[in-house]
């Protein structure tokens, strides 16, 4: 069964900012995606610790590549955005 990321839109002003909750490593692809345009919020509440960590290295080496930047907002929320 494929799981969809979790999606919220939060208008601010003329930007906006989506949060994704990913549950599995393979949530990754549609964030990674998104970043090529806009920053976002990854939340990681509803993730497994084990998934948590694949999920942060996946997107740290995204964070390499498209050369954006990932803030550290508290133990389970990250604000991802170029640098």
């Amino acid at each position: 069964m494929k799981t969809t990321p979790f999606c919220i839109n939060t208008n601010l002003g003329t930007n906006d900012i989506k949060t994704f909750a990913p549950n599995v490593a393979s949530d990754t692809e549609e964030i990674i995606s998104y970043l090529k345009n806009s920053p976002c919020i990854v939340t990681l509440s509803n993730s497994k610790v084990n998934h948590a960590q694949r999920i942060i290295d996946i997107l740290l080496g995204a964070s390499v590549a498209l050369g954006v930047k990932i803030c550290v907002l508290d133990s389970e929320n990250y604000l991802i955005t170029k640098e």
